[in-house]
């Protein structure tokens, strides 16, 4: 998509039917890490913020 200049897509995952519930806690993680790490995206953070507010939620629910 282009909206004035600025070029952006997206992307969306949806599981289809039954999904077991540890493929349905990634899903949950995945997205609550999108939200951390947006959080993060602030004037004066670094990427180190943000990859440490990812990274921790991440590994708190078992995955890495």
């Amino acid at each position: 998509m282009e909206v004035d200049g600025y070029f952006a897509d997206s992307a969306v995952t949806v599981p289809v039917g039954n999904i077991k519930p540890e493929l349905q806690k990634l899903l949950d993680v995945t997205r609550d890490s999108l939200d951390r790490a947006i959080e993060k995206m602030r004037a004066g953070n670094r990427l180190g913020d943000v990859g440490h507010a990812v990274q921790s939620l991440v590994e708190e629910n078992g995955f890495r």
